[in-house]
């Protein structure tokens, strides 16, 4: 409640300083508060404006801007369709995530267009220009310069909603590793002092144990063993980093490998490898290395299932990977029992017990959450999109989807904006 409060006050402080309309959205641009004279997505012209680039109107444009913010960034600086400017900027916090929204602003006469680019022209013929021309005289006038201060503010706005505190935050997570490291070095130096031990390059029993916790969905021992092996390759390295790089390296390839035979997605864990192996090769210390891995391991593990206390992990561990990695093909539970080597009876008994619903409940749920990615493009028809992730009767598709979600897959696709796969690089107005 008093966050609601703070918020409501940051909105109204925010509308009357910069004296424009402010709102913030979820993460589809539903709207949860506004202040001041905003868009509201409720312009005039909304429904009867097109750009003459052929863009979709109103929330599309928005949602253009807000793929904008999350690439330059943070914010964005834009013109939406009926030639007004508005100000977006992304929040991110651990349990929520969305916008602010500053706007409409009307660019004061004589100003230099924002990015050198004209804003778009319209075509006013199914306007009612009358109610048009009063909602634009209730716009204020705004010169570049006042724009992008107005720009700047939003972002603060977003930071103190963020409340992440990430600088701070990975600090400590940081200091905390090599400690946790720096004290298991230490160790393995006393036992070889001790004789207790003989000297190891690598543990590749610590391995093992790693990739077993990976498969499991134990995250705790999964960090406990990666610190262990971690100690052992800066012990035998002699703080040679081009070595503790290779050999870090290689951990990412078990990670990933582990995070698969735990049931991962495919495409997701070949979608973030190329990501991390990208910053993994540009790092030059040893904190920020181990930091990378610990990130690694984190986003691999939680792709994962978390299995640790089931009587029948492994097998239900194989049987979640399987439907994972072929849903999108006509599957039984007579084809996956054979895969494990066991009768569809006591398969779908046991899963059941384990996993809390039914195989075919299951399967059924996988299908949904890969046809909400599909149905974000609009080069897809509902048909399409249906028989790709499995469903060869489109009625069955949209009566399963409804039951899932509340809603038809029609309607999921419009409130969820579908974004043209080619739409990749937004036209920008400006970016500040």
């Amino acid at each position: 409640m008093q966050q609601d409060e703070k918020l409501e006050r940051q909105l109204r402080s925010f509308s009357a300083l910069a004296g424009c309309g402010c709102m913030v959205t979820d993460e589809s641009l539903g709207i949860r508060r506004a202040e001041g004279a905003c868009c509201r997505f409720s312009c005039p012209a909304k429904e009867g404006l097109e750009s003459a680039s052929g863009d979709e109107g109103c929330l599309w444009s928005h949602r253009r801007a807000a793929y904008g913010a999350e690439k330059f960034g943070g914010k964005y600086i834009y013109f939406c369709p009926a030639g007004f400017v508005f100000c977006i900027a992304k929040f991110h916090t651990e349990q929520d995530s969305g916008y602010f929204l500053a706007g409409p602003l009307n660019l004061s006469e004589n100003e230099e267009p924002l990015s050198g680019e004209p804003a778009p022209e319209m075509d006013l013929s199914r306007v009612d220009c009358e109610a048009f021309s009063a909602y634009q005289a209730g716009i204020g006038s705004f010169s570049s310069q006042k724009v992008s201060a107005v720009s700047d503010m939003l972002e603060v706005l977003a930071l103190s909603q963020s409340e992440n505190r990430s600088d701070i935050r990975e600090s400590e997570e940081k200091m905390h590793l090599q400690q946790q490291i720096g004290d298991y070095v230490q160790s393995i130096k006393s036992r070889i002092i001790l004789g207790m031990d003989k000297y190891s390059p690598y543990p590749y029993d610590k391995e093992k144990l790693l990739v077993h916790a990976i498969k499991t969905g134990d995250e705790k021992e999964a960090n406990r063993y990666l610190n262990e092996i971690l100690g052992h390759i800066f012990f035998a390295s002699a703080n040679n980093i081009d070595a503790i790089k290779l050999r870090a390296f290689e951990l990412t390839v078990i990670i990933s490998r582990a995070a698969l035979d735990g049931g991962a997605d495919e495409g997701s864990i070949y979608q973030l490898s190329p990501q991390f192996i990208s910053d993994f090769f540009a790092l030059d210390t040893i904190d920020d290395i181990c930091y990378c891995l610990m990130r690694i391991l984190k986003k691999f593990s939680s792709e994962t299932f978390g299995l640790e206390k089931a009587k029948h992990a492994g097998i239900i561990t194989q049987v979640v990977s399987f439907i994972r990695n072929n849903y999108m093909h006509k599957i039984t539970l007579a084809d996956v029992a054979a895969h494990v080597f066991l009768s569809p009876s006591y398969l779908s008994k046991i899963f059941k017990e384990e996993m809390q619903t039914s195989f075919n409940g299951y399967l059924s749920e996988v299908r949904i959450e890969k046809s909400k990615i599909l149905l974000l493009s609009n080069d897809l028809s509902i048909v399409e999109v249906s028989e790709l992730v499995g469903f060869v009767d489109q009625s069955y598709f949209n009566k399963v989807f409804k039951k899932q979600t509340g809603m038809t897959p029609k309607k999921y696709r419009e409130t969820s904006g579908g974004l043209h796969t080619d739409a990749a690089e937004p036209p920008a107005v400006s970016s500040s």
